[in-house]
């Protein structure tokens, strides 16, 4: 809840290069609630776009089993990234989890994205795609926005 460090955090990330080599150096990031915009504004442009956006994390310096629930909570959910059309980005795993574990994420993730956030539910859904960071896209389910009219298949 202290600001002290505050000064020397906003220092460091005011040069371009102290940003990207901390955007490099680690795949989360956590803030404390209330500074969460303030964090995320310091951070810049490229923290967003590498889907590194600080997390908001509720800090109590009186309950720290509440704080490493939380923690936990964090470490063990996955966020919706959206951009202005209609794609949707979920990270889902990374090359630390076996076949099953990222089968099994992309499982929930995909129920748990399509039935809060996609207008239509599965009806919505055009394609689902799996990316890595260095490979390309590999497509696992495409259809048309509007499925073929039975008239036209029978005869």
């Amino acid at each position: 809840r202290s600001r002290e460090g505050r000064g020397t955090l906003t220092l460091s990330l005011f040069r371009f290069e102290y940003r990207r080599e901390l955007l490099n150096s680690y795949d989360l990031f956590l803030a404390d609630k209330p500074t969460r915009f303030e964090v995320a504004k310091m951070t810049g442009r490229k923290f967003w776009l590498k889907r590194k956006v600080p997390v908001p994390i509720t800090l109590d310096d009186h309950n720290l089993t509440q704080v490493e629930n939380n923690l936990q909570q964090i470490l063990n959910s996955t966020y919706v990234y959206s951009t202005e059309g209609p794609c949707l980005s979920v990270r889902v795993g990374d090359t630390n989890h076996t076949a099953e574990e990222l089968g099994a994420n992309i499982r929930h993730a995909l129920a748990a994205t399509v039935n809060k956030l996609v207008t239509g539910k599965w009806n919505g859904v055009t394609s689902i795609v799996v990316r890595t960071r260095r490979g390309p896209p590999i497509p696992i389910y495409h259809t048309t926005l509007e499925p073929p009219s039975s008239s036209s298949s029978s005869s």
